[in-house]
């Protein structure tokens, strides 16, 4: 039986912020495509963009783009700190750079409050990284320099698996840096020939 469907980024869908995300837009799409008689929706990579604002060159494969995060669903926001704020794109069009400009100074205020509360541990560790951050310890995840909000996010995200954490001491002995590293990565990496 043969099927039919739809080939559309998300970034494409109807928002007021800018840019679509996977929330209730996403959820009407599908309806839509349902009553339509449409069976897939490929939705192209929702990858964070990168170079040229190219979903296709990525800093990670499997890290979700934090734009399509859907303001109104995200939780932790009053809609009076997004709602106001002009996202600079057109129906047809998105800013890219409008939406790096403004969009993760909305989405840090969330992840802020959400880390006033975290579990397991997740807050005594991002006081630790910010007192680190404070005073101007370098934080590297897998090679790349990271905010402790991002240290924390990649601990909550991973399922499976651990970062390894390592002090780099300058000459003098004070912490220069903090490096993470995954753990699983690396064995995986030798595993594999």
């Amino acid at each position: 039986m043969r099927k039919s469907g739809v080939l559309m980024h998300i970034s494409s869908l109807p928002s007021p912020h800018g840019i679509g995300s996977m929330g209730k837009p996403a959820r009407d799409f599908v309806d839509f495509l349902d009553k339509a008689g449409q069976a897939y929706w490929q939705i192209l990579p929702v990858c964070p963009t990168s170079y040229g604002d190219s979903p296709y060159q990525s800093f990670s494969t499997f890290a979700g783009n934090p734009y399509f995060i859907d303001l109104d669903e995200a939780g932790y926001l009053k809609r009076k700190e997004y709602a106001g704020i002009d996202w600079e794109s057109e129906p047809d069009r998105v800013n890219y750079e409008a939406l790096y400009n403004k969009r993760y100074v909305v989405l840090r205020k969330a992840a802020e409050r959400f880390l006033e509360n975290p579990e397991d541990g997740y807050k005594e560790l991002y006081a630790e990284l910010r007192g680190y951050e404070e005073k101007g310890v370098d934080i590297v995840m897998d090679g790349y320099p990271m905010s402790p909000l991002q240290i924390v996010t990649a601990y909550m995200a991973r399922e499976e698996g651990t970062y390894m954490r390592d002090y780099v001491i300058d000459p003098e002995g004070r912490i220069e840096s903090l490096v993470f590293t995954d753990v699983n990565h690396n064995r995986q990496a030798e595993i594999t020939p």
